[in-house]
C-alpha cells in the first residue's frame, strides 16, 4: 500500500530526515477493519499474534514514539508495517486512516 503517515507524524519524519516531506510510504497492510491491533512495550500484535518489534530510539539516539493499548480497527482504519524494526511505520505512528492512503503499490521494474 502506498500512503502517508498521519499528519503529526509526517512532520516528525521530515524534521528528523526519516523521509522527504513529499514522498509517500510503501508499506504492507498488517491489520484491517475488524482486527484488533495492540501496542504493549516493544511489541505490536494483531489479533493476539506478534507482528512487529519496536525500537526505543532511532539511529541518532532520539526517542521514537510508541502508542500503547489495544484498538479494534473501524471502517477505514489500517495498520501499515514493514518487516524491519527501523522502518518508520505503524509500529511507531499507529493506525492510519483511509484518507491517508494513496493506493496500491505495484512493481514496475525488476532488476
Amino acid at each position: 500500500m502506498e500512503g502517508w503517515p498521519p499528519p503529526r507524524w509526517r512532520r516528525l519524519a521530515a524534521e528528523r530526515h526519516y523521509l522527504p516531506a513529499n514522498v509517500p510510504l510503501v508499506k504492507r497492510v498488517a491489520a484491517m477493519p475488524g482486527d484488533i491491533a495492540c501496542g504493549a512495550g516493544a511489541r505490536v500484535s494483531v489479533d493476539g499474534v506478534a507482528v512487529a518489534t519496536r525500537l526505543a530510539r532511532d539511529q541518532s539516539g532520539r526517542d521514537l514514539p510508541w502508542w500503547q493499548g489495544c484498538h479494534r480497527l473501524g471502517a477505514g482504519e489500517y495498520l501499515l508495517l514493514m518487516d524491519a524494526p527501523g522502518s518508520f511505520d505503524g509500529r511507531y505512528f499507529g493506525i492510519s486512516s483511509r484518507r491517508d492512503l494513496v493506493g496500491r503499490a505495484r512493481l514496475i521494474w525488476r532488476r
